[in-house]
């Protein structure tokens, strides 16, 4: 698996993901002021994402980001293996890099 990692320019200039802060008009926000060199979603369920429609519709806009803030790391959290290969395979192509 290639990391995309190596590619980034040093030294990395970082945001760090903050739960109810983190969403897509903030991380456009800064982009504008200042691009870091990744940005992260906030804390996704798979939980959440794989339970019903309603409930994948809300949480997928956690996940949306605009072209200019790749790359993107989406953060999930679950403690069923499944789920997690279910939602990979869901959001596979909206996200760079999981």
């Amino acid at each position: 698996m290639c990391s995309f990692w190596r590619g980034l320019a040093r030294p990395l200039y970082c945001v760090a993901p903050m739960a109810n802060v983190t969403d897509a008009a903030f991380r456009r926000l800064i982009v504008e002021i200042a691009k870091p060199s990744v940005m992260w979603t906030e804390f996704v369920s798979c939980e959440a994402l794989t339970h019903d429609r309603d409930s994948r519709r809300r949480m997928m806009t956690t996940l949306m980001y605009a072209e200019q803030e790749r790359p993107v790391v989406a953060q999930l959290f679950g403690s069923k293996p499944e789920q997690f290969y279910e939602v990979r395979d869901c959001i596979r192509g909206s996200l760079v890099y999981l």
